[in-house]
């Protein structure tokens, strides 16, 4: 879980996100460990294109909707968290990655 402390419009509220509230349940921060560059570009790509880890996945989703939040495109951060997901399983993050490649290739 992570301690949010959120500041709009001039007031603070203190929240956490617990990755159970997406779906991700007994992921410890051991889970998340890296390894070697080329492991870690790997597990990257499998979350990008739907497999990976569930922690991996987690990661991303969170994240990505952390992301979502704070740029006020989702009126709640659960709403934030089904928009990313949505996104992932739509394979917008392989196709954002196939796109980055295919800029630099040129």
């Amino acid at each position: 879980p992570t301690l949010v402390r959120e500041v709009r419009d001039g007031s603070v509220q203190t929240w956490t996100i617990d990755p159970a509230i997406a779906g991700y349940d007994g992921i410890v921060p051991e889970d998340l460990h890296g390894g070697e560059p080329a492991e870690n570009a790997a597990l990257i790509e499998q979350v990008l294109r739907g497999g990976g880890p569930p922690a991996a996945r987690a990661a991303v989703v969170l994240n990505a909707a952390a992301a979502i939040y704070v740029a006020d495109l989702a009126p709640s951060f659960e709403r934030a968290v089904e928009d990313a997901r949505s996104a992932l399983e739509r394979g917008a993050g392989a196709h954002a990655l196939d796109a980055l490649r295919a800029a630099f290739a040129h």
